[in-house]
């Protein structure tokens, strides 16, 4: 019966780590939304890198990859719908990452590889990242310097 009570302990352990860290998931994949629809549509490209992204969270073992698609593609659908209002809601959920600087730090690399994933950053994907860096509490200079190229990462 240890056995059992020391599973039903981890389980639960597991299970208070995913509740305390989803508004934190949720500013990811809301920070991750804006900078895939900073220019107004949702690329192939952009498919791509999410399709990525989904993999790697389903490997943490923390959130399900249908659980992060539908997270990401919630806060799409309503910037789809209504771009003010969907805009508004997911700036709200980024800016639970303000407290945390590793999470914070998360948002502006997962925005910044959604943004980078077509091979271009035009001018309102940056002013996205960057507007989401200033959200979170991280100045301009080290949201360019958190940018990394995952494209090679993304595309294998």
């Amino acid at each position: 019966m240890v056995g059992f009570f020391g599973l039903l302990a981890e389980h639960h352990k597991k299970n208070k780590a995913r509740a305390q860290n989803f508004e934190l998931f949720k500013a990811c994949m809301a920070g991750a939304a804006l900078a895939a629809m900073a220019d107004g549509e949702f690329a192939r490209r952009e498919e791509a890198a999410l399709k990525k992204l989904m993999k790697i969270v389903d490997e943490l073992k923390m959130y399900g990859a249908q659980h992060t698609r539908e997270v990401f593609m919630g806060f799409i659908e309503k910037m789809q719908d209504d771009p003010e209002l969907g805009r508004a809601e997911a700036l709200e959920a980024v800016g639970v990452a303000r407290d945390d600087p590793e999470w914070a730090a998360t948002v502006i690399m997962l925005a910044a590889t959604i943004s980078e994933s077509d091979g271009l950053v035009d001018a309102a994907e940056h002013e996205v990242v960057t507007r989401l860096g200033e959200l979170v509490g991280i100045d301009p200079a080290t949201v360019e310097s958190l940018k990394i190229d995952f494209r090679d990462e993304i595309y294998k």
